[in-house]
């Protein structure tokens, strides 16, 4: 986290989850004695639901557009909020509040008493003279009501299109390829009880087909292996192999 910049860091919870956040990081604490707990609020979703859309709406969000939300819930829903009181309460930078206001507006769910500008970074409204209010006239015929900022969707986006490309091939050690063969064997002949050598070849062959393609001599290393921790014996006609 302390890689991470300081627009990125700052936030402050909302207080509809505050108690159950307190109570998580304290569970944490006594279930991981030592170990640091960060929050990683850029990467958190949240649902929501709104009394003025109805229970078969819900709203899809970011954790920092949950906070903003849940501003306007303090006051049922009524009035405004000002630029400058969202980003007093909320701690987000300018850059990143200015980020998920747009993702707010364009979906919406609040509505400002001026268009603001567009500039390089997306819209930028005055923090002295812009004030939100929810939009309790909205109707949609959507269920899930999305409202993530371009800019978080574009990793997403990217995110599945590399989850669509084949997958390449995993490189495995020797060591990584024998354990592979062990565990398939031990596997292969608790089912069976006895095998023919060559039939328990064929089977390693096909079950780590999709990883590695074995030598005969790394095959015959894992067998013997697995012989000395008597995972499997030998039969007498050298040729047989029993569990």
């Amino acid at each position: 986290l302390h890689s991470l910049s300081s627009s990125l860091r700052n936030f402050c919870l909302p207080d509809s989850i505050q108690h159950p956040a307190s109570d998580f990081i304290h569970f944490y604490k006594s279930k991981f004695p030592g170990r640091v707990l960060n929050m990683l609020h850029h990467f958190s979703t949240a649902q929501l639901s709104s009394a003025s859309l109805g229970p078969n709406h819900i709203i899809s969000s970011t954790a920092y557009q949950a906070g903003i939300l849940s501003l306007f819930k303090r006051g049922g829903g009524e009035g405004a909020l000002s630029l400058g009181e969202i980003h007093s309460k909320t701690l987000l930078s300018p850059e990143v509040l200015m980020e998920q206001l747009d993702g707010l507006v364009k979906s919406s769910l609040i509505i400002p008493n001026n268009k603001g500008q567009m500039n390089g970074e997306g819209m930028s409204w005055d923090e002295k003279k812009t004030l939100f209010t929810v939009n309790k006239e909205m109707k949609t015929t959507k269920q899930k009501i999305k409202t993530f900022p371009i800019k978080q969707q574009q990793p997403q986006a990217a995110a599945a299109a590399q989850q669509a490309q084949p997958k390449q091939p995993e490189v495995l050690t020797i060591e990584d390829q024998l354990s592979k063969l062990q565990a398939v064997i031990a596997r292969v002949m608790k089912k069976r009880k006895t095998m023919m050598f060559e039939e328990l070849i064929k089977e390693m062959q096909m079950a780590v087909s999709a990883w590695f393609v074995p030598s005969i001599k790394l095959m015959k290393r894992a067998i013997e292996v697995t012989i000395d921790h008597e995972i499997v014996q030998r039969l007498p006609d050298h040729i047989t192999l029993q569990y």
